[in-house]
């Protein structure tokens, strides 16, 4: 796998309920979220999708393959804001951490005001 993106701005999503429910702060929760996928990977069961069945269970290792998917610059509608997913980006990168690929938006219209998180390359 290239890229692996997580969507995390459906209403009923993790984030979503940890950031306006719990009320734990965009950052801090995107910084915890981000570790814990570089630091798990990402498994996926593949055994139920005729397609792919003969891959079963995988653990994918998501370095430098991870996106996050994000609803709208602004945060409208999403759990998260893009400059707080920058900021998140930018928290663990400082740390040494593996990188993550970027951020993406389902239409770019979402990204009006060009706040798109980008990830330098070191």
């Amino acid at each position: 796998f290239d890229m692996v993106s997580v969507q995390i701005y459906e209403t009923k999503s993790h984030a979503a309920y940890n950031t306006s429910v719990l009320g734990v702060d965009q950052v801090e929760y995107m910084k915890g979220y981000i570790n814990r996928l570089l630091g798990d990977g990402l498994t996926v069961d593949f055994s139920t999708d005729p397609d792919f069945a003969e891959l079963g269970t995988v653990t994918i290792d998501l370095t430098d393959k991870l996106l996050i998917g994000l609803i709208s610059d602004s945060g409208v509608g999403g759990p998260i804001t893009a400059a707080n997913t920058t900021a998140a980006f930018e928290a663990v990168a400082a740390t040494g951490a593996p990188n993550v690929r970027g951020a993406f938006y389902w239409c770019i219209s979402g990204d009006a005001n060009a706040e798109l998180p980008a990830v330098r390359s070191s």
